[in-house]
């Protein structure tokens, strides 16, 4: 890798693994919102006769489906929640993004 190239990495790295440090309140609250939003999922899963039955129904992969649709849940409300926040606080680009579209 080039020298720059490293310093670079080091660098991002290092922010990287400050921000996933456990100890920090921001980890730990992110942590507890994500165990708030889990504990409600499965609040609401319980009371789904539909869901409640088809997770009853199989006795080997009753828990994988339930997991399966709590983590799916869980993930579209923060992917939701992110682009809430970015449609909220309109950010003013420095160039406007003419023909570009973004994927994700």
């Amino acid at each position: 890798m080039h020298t720059k190239s490293v310093k670079t990495y080091r660098l991002i790295k290092a922010f990287t693994d400050e921000c996933l440090d456990k100890r920090t309140n921001a980890y730990r609250s992110l942590k507890n919102a994500s165990n708030l939003c889990r504990q409600s999922i499965e609040k609401v899963l319980g009371e789904n006769p539909a869901l409640k039955k088809l997770i009853d129904a199989d006795e080997e992969q009753g828990a994988w489906i339930k997991e399966l649709i709590i983590n799916y849940t869980l993930l579209k409300m923060q992917h939701h929640a992110i682009l809430w926040e970015i449609d909220d606080h309109k950010p003013t680009l420095k160039e406007p993004l003419e023909d570009k579209k973004l994927y994700f």
